[in-house]
């Protein structure tokens, strides 16, 4: 099947149209990015300590396809088993501010190891 020597130029503006409006139309993905990075940023690595923040919803706009890479954060973030489950952790463990504090903490640690891996096997 071959095309006609009329058809090309025909076929070549179509090119030429579909590239400019893919170029207009198309995915921000730096934007994007950039805009991901600095809500993770300010929002979140700059307060520890503070709740995941929801984004607003002009944030949400400009996150554009990295919005679902932040609902997999704020998804497990807001499992209520896991947060039960971490909190449960952090309780019982000790204060590790040094190499000689885990080494005295030994047998807690190894008690709490031992109950973290029956809590995942409950959630399961």
């Amino acid at each position: 099947m071959f095309l006609h020597v009329s058809a090309i130029p025909r076929l070549l503006a179509f090119v030429i149209v579909a590239t400019t409006a893919t170029a207009c139309f198309g995915d921000n993905e730096p934007e994007q990015r950039k805009a991901f990075i600095s809500f993770l940023q300010t929002r979140v690595i700059d307060r520890p300590g503070v709740r995941i923040p929801k984004p607003s919803d002009e944030e949400v706009k400009s996150l554009g396809s990295y919005n679902a890479h932040f609902k997999v954060i704020t998804d497990f973030t807001g499992d209520p088993a896991l947060t039960a489950m971490a909190d449960k952790l952090r309780s019982g463990l000790p204060n590790l501010s040094n190499i000689q504090s885990v080494i005295d903490s030994r047998d807690i640690l190894r008690k709490t190891s031992a109950e973290m891996g029956d809590l995942v096997r409950d959630e399961r």
